[in-house]
């Protein structure tokens, strides 16, 4: 299994009509700067021909076991503006409201302000020879979270089940973090106080709703918005063929 936090197979899930999204194909994760040459030699076992890094060049570290693998980098600055806003409250407290809705405003922008990326990654997306593939950003969490969300709402995946999928997030990513906290307040003698952090790093199932209601509300449904991305019908149609299994 390869060592990359929030490293999962986005494969198996099911759709109301009975059938699945194929296994081995997508892949999601934080990043993979850090990787060590064993995880790669794991990625090789799957065969990965294609990575999607959501992040901005100033959140990378050059990986020499990387180089192999086709790379797109389309970055989405998911921080834009929200360290801004939390300077000055990060570590307050009873700051969970204000906080809440910087975070959720974020997500709604993902939606409006990055139709140019999610138009490249679906290209990318419709040509069966990019597969299999891995989607990540820093956390793999947000940004990416919201290009499988997008990708299952496409695939017709339930919204429970794409709530499902974002909250996993917090059983393969959360509990380093929380650990890396946890000393960083013993260290202090509880003086640092950790709480807003952790909040950053949780996957909040109100999140990914900002996401899907944003869709709704903006465009209707899921074929509007992605009409509005420029992403054609054939491309939409190759993409379900490529990752749709046959009953």
């Amino acid at each position: 299994m390869v060592k990359v936090s929030n490293f999962r197979d986005i494969g198996g899930l099911s759709l109301d009509n009975g059938k699945k999204i194929k296994q081995g194909l997508v892949y999601r994760s934080s990043h993979l700067d850090s990787i060590k040459k064993k995880d790669f030699i794991q990625l090789e076992k799957l065969n990965i021909k294609t990575i999607i890094d959501l992040r901005f060049l100033t959140e990378k570290n050059k990986n020499e076991h990387l180089s192999k693998f086709n790379i797109y980098n389309f970055p989405m600055d998911f921080d834009k503006g929200v360290k801004e806003q939390l300077k000055s409250i990060m570590f307050k407290r009873n700051k969970d409201d204000e906080i809440s809705d910087i975070i959720l405003n974020q997500y709604s922008n993902l939606v409006t302000e990055y139709k140019d990326v999610v138009k490249k990654v679906f290209e990318i997306l419709a040509n069966k020879d990019s597969y299999p593939l891995i989607i990540h950003c820093r956390a793999g969490k947000d940004r990416t979270g919201f290009i499988i969300a997008l990708l299952l709402l496409t695939l017709n995946i339930s919204e429970n089940k794409i709530i499902e999928d974002y909250l996993l997030t917090n059983e393969f990513f959360l509990p380093k973090p929380k650990r890396t906290l946890l000393l960083m307040k013993i260290a202090s003698l509880g003086f640092f106080y950790t709480k807003n952090i952790q909040y950053l790093l949780t996957a909040h199932k109100k999140n990914i709703v900002k996401i899907l209601d944003t869709i709704k509300n903006d465009f209707g449904n899921v074929t509007n918005y992605l009409e509005s991305c420029k992403i054609n019908q054939k491309d939409i149609d190759l993409i379900k063929d490529i990752l749709i299994e046959e009953v």
